[in-house]
């Protein structure tokens, strides 16, 4: 934009209604938008959003420097007028006492440099922005009024011109601020949510470590119990084999004690039917040997017997089988001490289990 040119409707600055005038927040419009901004004796800044006490745009000294740049010096007699004017106004402003020291100021024609046009310190600086150079921080150009969007609407959610805030945002729900407030609030309300975010995600992974270390507890358990359970299922097995094995050899020791018992019968008879001397001594050798026989399977029979005892397998696949359950069905509260508890029963029924997770004494010792 030139810089010739009024911010706000980008006519050039000239002796007419487009009077330059300088805000006391250092910013430059011209007389008819200053007019057309105030409401209630009050006008808003478009640039740096300062609020002003000003009831009429003739209430502010007129910018000369600016008006230099448009004006000839052809019209100077006009412009003496206007200065005339405006020194009226000034003066009237200041106090009594002071009035009386006031001179007539004269107008001078010169040329205006940059440099006392745009400082670089100071609120003045802020003219600049409407210049043809870019400022350095801005939201991008405003396709509607070819000017930087410099402000924020917090009711509209967007970003706006100095045009835009007076045309179309001017209404008591619209909250225009300055584009260096507005990133300043987007920061802070981007760093909250980045905290809460943070913590949130901290405390999900602590509840996933905290969950992953249960996991393992139970994995632990479990496969001990699983350890435990086959062992006892391979001792269990072991012992049914032996009831099997046990169970053929009886049969096998009654059926050769079928035939001396039988032998014996017959002996026996023929004691009974014997007549004579010869045969009843003769019956009686049959009779003692078929005794001694049959004494020698009994005591042979007894004796593999004692070896294994049914009973205490029979036990044995009871206790085998309550393990198991326990095993399979019970809630542990300690997963090392259940499986010290049921080493112990398994080593107390005779049961060896290669493997041992604990080195606690066992419960049952």
């Amino acid at each position: 934009m030139d810089k010739r040119d009024c911010g706000i409707c980008f006519h050039h600055y000239d002796d007419q209604s487009h009077l330059p005038r300088t805000l006391h927040c250092g910013h430059s419009l011209c007389s008819q938008c200053i007019n057309g901004t105030i409401r209630d004796n009050h006008m808003t800044c478009p640039y740096c959003r300062q609020i002003h006490k000003l009831s009429n745009a003739k209430d502010i000294a007129i910018t000369f420097a600016l008006l230099n740049l448009n004006i000839d010096k052809s019209s100077a007699v006009k412009l003496n007028a206007i200065v005339n004017e405006a020194f009226e106004v000034s003066r009237k402003s200041r106090p009594q006492s002071l009035q009386q020291t006031d001179k007539q100021p004269e107008l001078e024609f010169q040329t205006v440099h940059d440099s006392e046009l745009y400082p670089t310190k100071g609120v003045t600086a802020s003219v600049a922005i409407m210049a043809s150079t870019e400022p350095s921080v801005h939201a991008g150009a405003c396709l509607n009024h070819r000017n930087y969007k410099l402000f924020w609407c917090t009711y509209c959610i967007q970003w706006i011109c100095s045009v835009c805030v007076y045309q179309h945002h001017t209404s008591d729900t619209c909250k225009v601020i300055p584009i260096q407030e507005a990133l300043s609030r987007f920061k802070e309300e981007e760093q909250i949510l980045f905290v809460n975010h943070k913590e949130a995600c901290l405390n999900h992974s602590q509840f996933l470590r905290e969950y992953q270390n249960k996991l393992k507890g139970f994995l632990e358990e479990h496969e001990t119990q699983n350890i435990i359970i086959h062992t006892l299922l391979d001792s269990h097995n072991e012992t049914i084999n032996r009831l099997k094995t046990e169970r053929e050899r009886v049969a096998n020791m009654l059926t050769e004690t079928d035939g001396p018992l039988q032998r014996l019968n017959d002996a026996r008879k023929h004691l009974m039917k014997a007549n004579t001397v010869e045969n009843f001594e003769s019956a009686q050798k049959e009779l003692h040997i078929c005794v001694k026989l049959l004494q020698e399977k009994m005591e042979k029979s007894k004796d593999n017997t004692r070896k294994l005892d049914a009973t205490k397998l029979s036990d044995k696949l009871r206790a085998e089988m309550k393990m198991m359950l326990i095993a399979s069905g019970h809630s542990f509260g300690n997963p090392l001490e259940d499986a010290g508890y049921l080493l112990a029963a398994a080593e107390k029924v005779g049961i060896t289990v290669l493997w041992n997770p604990i080195s606690q004494e066992s419960p049952l010792q």
